[in-house]
């Protein structure tokens, strides 16, 4: 039984490729269309607003402080959806029922340390960026599941950092690439989609599409990542998706 148990193990550990990672995110994304959508819609409203007010030339000081508000709103909103998602995509992948309720009670209970995490994740690359370009994007593969590790395995935010550089050192190219990937196929559907929206059905109409377009992409986003953890680390430490997700029964 023992000899079966890690043939299967062995035999069904994955390989970290940009297509093969680009499609189990985009499937778990599908299989969980709803309620990953009304999410991800309530974390970018904030963006939706500062769409509808840049159009003004000159804002008002009323507009600047809404808009001020509303990229501060959006990013604390964005931290609360990374853990809620995350244990809803761990769901997924272990065949369970996605609940918006449990979701959200199991994210948001690592709502400060997943805070003090991006705090500090972007503190060393944006750190990094102004130093030179290269050591602030190789920060920001380093630590690219510092907020699924955070997460899953209940660590601190520098620890998490920490965590994070051990569990990509060896896949960073790959991290980048599925990165680049998803952002050039963004920047298609974003910059293709608003001349198109645009001619078919006005201004209005487009920023509401192109809203629904970038809270697809925010939801891709925070599964993405999951997935890069989850085959990171079954790779280099042969467990399986119950073993990792066990901290959350």
């Amino acid at each position: 039984m023992a000899e079966a148990s890690v043939a299967v193990t062995a035999s069904a550990k994955p390989a970290l490729r940009v297509g093969r990672t680009l499609q189990r995110s985009f499937a778990i994304l599908m299989r969980n269309f709803v309620p990953f959508m009304i999410l991800s819609v309530l974390t970018t409203v904030p963006d939706l607003v500062f769409v509808l007010l840049e159009g003004d030339r000159k804002p008002t000081p009323g507009q600047i402080a809404v808009i001020i508000a509303g990229g501060i709103l959006s990013f604390i909103l964005a931290l609360l959806l990374q853990p809620i998602l995350l244990y809803g995509s761990f769901q997924d992948m272990r065949g369970r029922p996605v609940r918006l309720s449990e979701s959200a009670r199991q994210g948001l209970a690592r709502f400060f340390p997943i805070l003090g995490t991006a705090i500090l994740a972007t503190f060393a690359a944006g750190l990094g960026m102004l130093l030179l370009i290269v050591p602030g994007m190789i920060l920001m593969l380093m630590y690219s599941v510092a907020q699924p590790v955070c997460v899953v395995e209940r660590l601190g935010p520098a620890a998490s950092l920490r965590r994070s550089a051990e569990l990509t050192k060896g896949y960073r190219w790959t991290i980048f690439g599925v990165l680049i990937l998803v952002g050039i196929i963004n920047a298609i559907l974003t910059n293709g989609g608003s001349f198109l929206f645009l001619w078919l059905f006005g201004p209005l109409v487009t920023s509401i599409l192109l809203f629904v377009i970038s809270a697809a992409d925010t939801a891709f986003n925070a599964i993405l990542f999951v997935v890069i953890y989850h085959d990171l680390r079954v790779l280099k430490e042969g467990i399986d998706i119950e073993k990792i997700a066990a901290v959350f029964d």
